[in-house]
């Protein structure tokens, strides 16, 4: 399924594992200051995270997301 991992560069570890998506995760995205992450999946599922300090924890995950192209 599609887990979104927070690794440790300094420790070369994973420090959580999200398992918020039932599908492959499709997309990954930063806010422009490095504060907030966003996953997607192909079932649907939009995740938030934060990740001002470590690890990332989840904010906010919504089901049945449709998103068009720009």
């Amino acid at each position: 399924s599609g887990p979104v991992r927070s690794f440790s560069l300094e420790a070369a570890e994973v420090l959580v594992e999200h398992r918020c998506h039932r599908g492959p995760v499709t997309g990954l995205a930063t806010s422009p200051d490095g504060s907030l992450l966003f996953s997607s999946c192909s079932s649907g599922t939009l995740a938030q995270y934060q990740c001002v300090s470590a690890p990332c924890r989840v904010l906010r995950v919504a089901a049945n997301v449709v998103c068009r192209d720009a």
